[in-house]
């Protein structure tokens, strides 16, 4: 059987392939006030999972690229009714992401609707671009893109297939599966380190949103809005990259943002926090107090160098224990991506705005946080 081309999700697109059936439905509007005109084609994709894919784009010739395409900074909705996939996961290739699914009173039908402002994505017409540290993509696309998975065919957590529905959006290559293993929401993103041109780096963007009763499936019904979250970014486990992250908990829902990251396959991974055990006491012919549970000292030897190629903040050591390092200015936050010796750590603190920003160093050991160190580091 001969292979077919791929599509911009990855997704391999032959119709005579027995496991992939397709209905394509293009439909023409035109933009108010523009003159332009869009298609609207959605899919119906089997390729061991089962996927509806939607699309919206800018008509006539290469009118995906990202000069010729839809108009910036302008939010696109596309709404589709199912009553035969089981939604579990819906993903787009957008900014300022929101979706909605509703149940329908037909058995098994549902009501998927997402909007956002289509975002820039790279086109691979050569899977080792992916691989290649100084792989660029052929060319650059901006369209809107949703993307419906059923979890009976490939479930996050065989427990939470029939809660509510898990968003994310991101401007990776293809259409990445989360995954949740050991207490880890993970979503590994592929895409070439720069852009068409060779030289300009692609900055990767991630949102997500797991509604609370999905969370608490996920992650154990202790969850509530005051819980905590980490979110972190990797290349490999041992090498974490230089990000902007955010988690936001409400009644409703846990909302994680990552941006500001590089390529080419970096994971976004969020975990939850669990509260450092209290001390308890047990009662009996004499008073014993059970000790708490200590965590690693404050990090020492704390130094800040300043380089060519931006402040660098370094310290000592210790054998057994992890750090963290964050940067912040008001509610701006950045983990600083850091280097390992067998005697020092030095993070970079490359990228950061003008402003004096509080520098915190977390260490944290069999999974107890330490104590903190804070510095103040002046960016002109």
């Amino acid at each position: 059987m001969g292979r077919g081309r791929r599509d911009h999700h990855g997704q391999q697109r032959n119709g005579q392939h027995p496991e992939q059936s397709q209905l394509a439905d293009p439909r023409h509007r035109q933009l108010d006030g523009s003159g332009d005109i869009v298609t609207v084609t959605h899919l119906i994709n089997y390729t061991g999972n089962l996927f509806l894919q939607t699309s919206i784009r800018a008509s006539g010739v290469n009118g995906e690229y990202d000069d010729r395409s839809l108009p910036r900074d302008v939010k696109f909705r596309a709404t589709i009714r199912t009553s035969w996939v089981l939604p579990t996961h819906v993903s787009g290739k957008l900014a300022d992401a929101q979706f909605t699914v509703a149940k329908l009173p037909t058995s098994g039908a549902s009501r998927v609707t997402m909007e956002g402002v289509p975002i820039t994505r790279m086109v691979v017409l050569d899977d080792t671009t992916l691989t290649d540290p100084n792989g660029r993509g052929a060319y650059e696309i901006r369209e809107f893109d949703m993307t419906v998975s059923d979890g009976r065919f490939y479930p996050i957590k065989k427990d939470c297939i029939e809660k509510p529905t898990i968003m994310t959006s991101e401007n990776s290559y293809g259409h990445s599966l989360p995954t949740f293993s050991q207490g880890n929401l993970d979503l590994k993103l592929t895409a070439p380190h720069f852009r068409s041109d060779g030289t300009t780096e692609h900055i990767g963007l991630y949102e997500a949103a797991v509604p609370m009763e999905t969370a608490k499936c996920l992650w154990g019904n202790s969850i509530d809005k005051n819980a905590k979250f980490e979110v972190k970014v990797f290349e490999t486990e041992s090498t974490t990259k230089s990000a902007t992250t955010s988690v936001v908990v409400t009644d409703e829902a846990v909302i994680i943002k990552a941006s500001g990251f590089t390529f080419s396959s970096p994971t976004v991974r969020v975990s939850y926090t669990a509260p450092t055990p209290t001390p308890s006491t047990t009662t009996t012919p004499s008073t014993t107090t059970v000790a708490p549970v200590v965590g690693p000292t404050k990090p020492k030897g704390v130094k800040i160098t300043r380089g060519a190629n931006g402040p660098t903040v370094g310290f000592t050591r210790s054998k057994g224990v992890s750090y963290k390092v964050v940067a912040s200015l008001g509610s701006k936050r950045k983990t600083l991506s850091c280097k390992l010796t067998s005697a020092k750590v030095n993070c970079s603190a490359a990228g950061l705005t003008k402003g004096s920003w509080t520098v915190t160093i977390t260490p944290r050991q069999r999974g107890v946080a330490g104590t903190p160190h804070t510095a103040k580091l002046k960016v002109s």
